[in-house]
């Protein structure tokens, strides 16, 4: 099965209706990674290798 990176990006993920009903049903799959760039980034200083890595990871 195919690996799914679910980047999510609400500044209060707890009052989404949608955002947080899509998270909630795949949150627990075994082939799903839900990134949070809120919860990730609070700061705002987003840095770009981490996110990059989850999808693009090097084969050495």
């Amino acid at each position: 099965m195919s690996k799914v990176l679910l980047v999510v990006g609400h500044p209060d993920l707890s009052q989404s209706k949608a955002n947080a009903t899509l998270v909630d049903a795949v949150r627990d799959l075994p082939h799903v990674t839900v990134h949070d760039l809120y919860a990730a980034y609070a700061d705002f200083q987003i840095d770009v290798a981490p996110p990059s890595r989850r999808c693009w990871p090097t084969t050495t």
